[in-house]
């Protein structure tokens, strides 16, 4: 992993832990995580491991959107 990224996710981390709303959202998710994870267990292995799937590619499909957002962030201000 590039330095960059590095730097960047532990500045994300320090601001999001700051940020009120997003300290909300958080706390909504770990409530309702129970209730995901005993809906996952009730449902059968194969659907399982596609929700699953289709939950990593969401969420790798807005990491590469951030990644390109810093980027283009980091080109402006050279």
């Amino acid at each position: 992993m590039s330095d960059w990224i590095n730097r960047a996710c532990d500045e994300v981390d320090r601001l999001a832990a700051q940020d009120p709303y997003f300290q909300e959202l958080d706390a909504q998710r770990k409530a309702l995580e129970p209730i995901y994870q005993r809906i996952l267990d009730s449902i059968p292995e194969s659907d399982r491991e596609n929700l699953i799937e289709y939950e990593y590619l969401i969420s790798e499909l807005a990491y590469q959107k951030i990644q390109a957002a810093y980027q283009l962030g980091c080109r402006r201000t050279v």
